[in-house]
């Protein structure tokens, strides 16, 4: 594969990445909503967390650095209660409500 080929296929696999951010962050919002409904709710924590972590790792490859700083934060704010099987503490719940809104205003651009 020459530059040219590799050019475009990045570009091609980039494109598909944005598109479908829109409807990840609407899994996130649903799953935020059960969370701050139920801080126990171990399921949403894990989900959530996995989405905030699939951010985190691919957003700076397709050209969004900035999507994967910002959802660092939210994740390390799940991963703290999930690995120590406690409850979300407010403060966390604030790192994780503003960085989900950050997050959005990224990809909404």
């Amino acid at each position: 594969m020459n530059e040219e080929e590799f050019d475009s296929v990045l570009a091609r696999l980039s494109g598909e990445y944005k598109a479908g951010l829109p409807q990840r962050l609407d899994e996130m919002d649903v799953l935020w909503a059960r969370l701050s409904g139920d801080r126990n709710d171990n399921e949403a924590a894990t989900k959530l967390h996995f989405h905030f972590h699939y951010f985190s790792g691919s957003g700076g490859s397709f050209g969004l650095p900035e999507l994967s700083n910002q959802s660092t934060l939210a994740e390390n704010a799940l991963s703290s209660a999930l690995r120590n099987e406690r409850t979300l503490t407010d403060e966390e719940c604030r790192t994780i409500a503003t960085q989900l809104d950050v997050v959005r205003r990224i990809v909404e651009g």
